[in-house]
């Protein structure tokens, strides 16, 4: 698997349990085309379905990815 596969796993919501709704937006009835809404304007459903891991789990790997983004290694993490 490659890299940018491994990176959209981590960062998708769905693991914990969330939907993410709202990420396009049609431009006309009909029309196929369509605008790409921003990440942070997406709404998150949580709790739409069993996660696969907990929020809190979840949470602490986007924090990891930003230390890891921002510094270049892994930080160690609290048990």
């Amino acid at each position: 698997m490659g890299g940018a596969r491994i990176s959209h796993i981590l960062r998708n919501p769905f693991y914990k349990g969330a939907h993410l709704v709202c990420r396009t937006h049609q431009k006309g009835i009909r029309s196929n085309t369509y605008d790409i809404i921003p990440r942070e304007e997406w709404e998150v459903i949580e709790g739409c379905h069993e996660a696969i891991v907990t929020p809190e789990e979840w949470e602490q790997v986007q924090e990891v990815r930003i230390v890891y983004n921002f510094v270049g290694e892994i930080p160690e993490i609290a048990t």
